[in-house]
């Protein structure tokens, strides 16, 4: 999924949910992350997160 910087976190974490067939969920309930670290023993989607290439939700 991409998103830009012109995109606001609830549209961007509504777009993910009704990828993942969450439709029933609601946005308000999810934040969205991004975790940075320089840790190199970090797995990929770790490494990528860092990067801004891949983006975490949790659930409040």
């Amino acid at each position: 999924m991409q998103v830009t910087s012109q995109d606001k976190a609830p549209a961007v974490i509504r777009k993910a949910m009704d990828k993942h067939n969450l439709e029933e969920e609601e946005p308000e309930d999810y934040e969205l992350l991004q975790i940075l670290s320089d840790d190199r023993s970090k797995s990929e989607d770790q490494r990528a997160m860092a990067e801004g290439r891949l983006m975490h939700t949790s659930k409040r």
